[in-house]
């Protein structure tokens, strides 16, 4: 994991009202990035010392019955393509311009299917303010010349952003419908300035509040890493568990598949990112 950039120290201070508030984008529009940017306008308002008041979501502009999406999202306050019949709120604002959403932004949730994030951070560079602090919800990890490596990383490398990471086993659907769901946050660790508790970390102190609901709990850990890859290999075993149901092998094979495959993940991240933590496989 690339070292927090200096210039998320001055960022944090805001968060403890010494510097103006935070002001939140929204990076996709998705199933996934409505569900979360209807939290995040619902905490903004609830926590206005902290946040200013109204969520930029940036949207891939199209036409929806003849309509922009845009329009429709703005006028509605529901994202009628991608999850209706939930009303994302009133101070969600819709913009097809990136570099508008960015905009005196300071809190960076970026929401996207993968395969979209290298030509969406290309369009972000130039644009993104000084200080601002990021938060990816990608599920998945970038390959490429036979390197691996995480979304949180990559965004952190191209954007020059402290980046953390929020996953966990979460249907948007059911999280926008308020059914209670919970979620692992990784913030960065500062080398060998460990927190006593996690939740004390200044990125913690920014991301819990923004998405944290009743319905909606969330557990910190300095492992930005080991939270990437847990969201991501896990849905390689619950596509096994799924294999044994549809073979019809009955629920013993089914929990040695998920036993093993935990072990495999825990030796995977070890393995290949020896920076993660094996405490974070207890809490994910």
């Amino acid at each position: 994991m690339a070292p927090v950039p200096d210039s998320a120290t001055a960022s944090a201070s805001r968060a403890n009202g010494s510097q103006t508030k935070e002001k939140v984008a929204i990076i996709g529009s998705g199933n996934w990035g409505s569900a979360i940017a209807r939290i995040a306008g619902m905490n903004v308002k609830t926590r206005s010392g902290q946040f200013e008041p109204e969520v930029t979501m940036w949207v891939k502009e199209e036409e929806v019955d003849g309509r922009p999406l845009t329009e429709i999202i703005n006028e509605k306050y529901e994202n009628v393509k991608y999850l209706p019949g939930i009303n994302i709120g009133s101070n969600v604002r819709a913009e097809p311009d990136l570099a508008k959403v960015l905009q005196g932004a300071t809190a960076l949730v970026i929401v996207l299917p993968h395969q979209f994030l290298n030509g969406v951070l290309k369009n972000m560079k130039g644009h993104v303010e000084e200080g601002a602090r990021a938060v990816t919800l990608i599920k998945g990890v970038d390959v490429r010349d036979g390197k691996i490596s995480t979304f949180a990383s990559l965004i952190s490398k191209e954007l020059g952003v402290s980046c953390s990471a929020l996953s966990g086993a979460n249907i948007a659907n059911e999280v926008a419908a308020d059914k209670y769901s919970e979620s692992t946050l990784g913030v960065p660790s500062n080398g060998n300035e460990e927190h006593e508790d996690a939740e004390d970390h200044p990125e913690a102190r920014l991301w819990k509040p923004l998405f944290e609901t009743p319905a909606f709990r969330i557990q910190v850990v300095e492992d930005v890493d080991g939270v990437s890859l847990c969201g991501a290999l896990k849905n390689v075993v619950a596509m096994a568990a799924g294999f044994v149901d549809g073979l019809g092998w009955g629920d013993n094979s089914k929990a040695a598949i998920m036993r093993i495959g935990m072990l495999e993940i825990h030796d995977f991240c070890l393995e290949f990112f020896p920076g993660t933590k094996s405490t974070t496989f207890l809490v994910f």
